[in-house]
């Protein structure tokens, strides 16, 4: 599990330090970064059971995967690297898995570098979407799900502490014939890794 600390998806990756289990609750954080005396930030989890599973404020599905940016500005992000070139197909969406909160977090889908999507999730439950079933990538290509802090943010609420942001994504391509069909499913089984970088703060908040 790595991270990339200055901000560039092609920059030299960092290994996450520490994986935590706390039952069938996985999570991946490093704690040589600032944190606050609750919470450990930024960190991937994934529910691996097949119950619902709270820790908090903060429920996940069976299976879900999240993410939650740090609070220095890291962007916490999954990144699958393609096997093959192919045209894919790309299902994903995002939603606020603090039932207090609210969640206030920017997501964005970015292939290279690229970006392919921006959104918003503004609260518990689901939140925006994207979708392409053309998708074309080279093998070796880098596709990325980011969440990163709302700056400035829009209803003036909500500490970082409320981030954490559900993902769930499905990306297909037929292979090696149309008949054939490989799926890659993000989270448990299908990312290559779970990561963060780190990201300098906006103007705004730097005054």
């Amino acid at each position: 599990m790595t991270y990339i600390a200055n901000g560039s998806p092609t920059g030299p990756q960092t290994q996450f330090s520490t994986f935590n289990t706390s039952g069938t609750l996985e999570y991946w954080t490093d704690p040589s970064l600032t944190q606050t005396a609750t919470y450990t930030t930024p960190s991937v989890a994934i529910n691996t059971s097949n119950s619902t599973l709270t820790a908090g404020t903060v429920q996940w599905a069976p299976g879900q995967a999240s993410f939650h940016p740090g609070q220095n500005g890291e962007i916490a992000y999954y990144s699958f690297i393609a096997p093959i070139t192919a045209v894919y197909a790309l299902n994903a969406s995002f939603g606020g898995l603090d039932f207090v909160g609210p969640t206030n977090t920017n997501v964005q889908i970015l292939l290279d570098g690229v970006s392919l999507f921006l959104g918003n999730v503004g609260g518990f439950g689901a939140g925006p979407s994207f979708a392409s079933n053309t998708l074309s990538m080279t093998a070796g290509d880098q596709l990325l799900f980011e969440v990163s802090f709302n700056v400035p943010n829009p209803r003036g609420s909500g500490p970082f502490y409320y981030d954490t942001t559900g993902i769930s994504a499905t990306l297909v391509t037929a292979v090696p014939e149309p008949s054939t069909w490989a799926m890659i499913i993000l989270g448990f089984a299908g990312m290559g890794f779970m990561t963060y970088h780190r990201r300098a703060k906006p103007a705004l908040m730097a005054a």
